[in-house]
């Protein structure tokens, strides 16, 4: 097998670069002054590469946006779990939150381009 076979990355391997190019990304500059040029060029890839792996920006960012969405309620699901009255478990629920953001400050600062965004009538619906 050839060095470049053997590097060549799986599309979801590329879609996970992307997605994790794109949270910066949109975490940091919000949905309307992100650049599909800037999270190619993060994640080592063509910008037209993105448009492979998504149908356009807005597809992007909600796939971005649902990834750190489901990345907080199997936390949250996780920390209730452990039983106890439900004050425990919003204490845990809260507790199992701070790790998150204090982990991945770009997760904190994607929910809330995603509150920005919401009012926007392409993204929002």
């Amino acid at each position: 097998m050839t060095a470049a076979l053997r590097t060549r990355q799986s599309s979801e391997v590329r879609r996970d670069q992307v997605l994790d190019a794109a949270t910066h990304e949109f975490a940091t500059h919000g949905y309307h002054a992100a650049s599909t040029a800037a999270i190619a060029k993060l994640a080592g890839i063509s910008q037209p590469y993105i448009y492979a792996l998504f149908p356009n920006k807005r597809e992007l960012f909600l796939a971005t946006h649902a990834r750190m969405i489901d990345r907080l309620r199997e936390a949250f699901v996780e920390a209730a779990r452990g039983g106890g009255d439900p004050a425990e478990r919003l204490h845990r629920m809260g507790s199992a939150y701070k790790i998150l953001i204090n982990a991945n400050r770009d997760d904190l600062l994607l929910q809330m381009q995603g509150h920005a965004a919401a009012g926007d009538p392409e993204i929002g619906p």
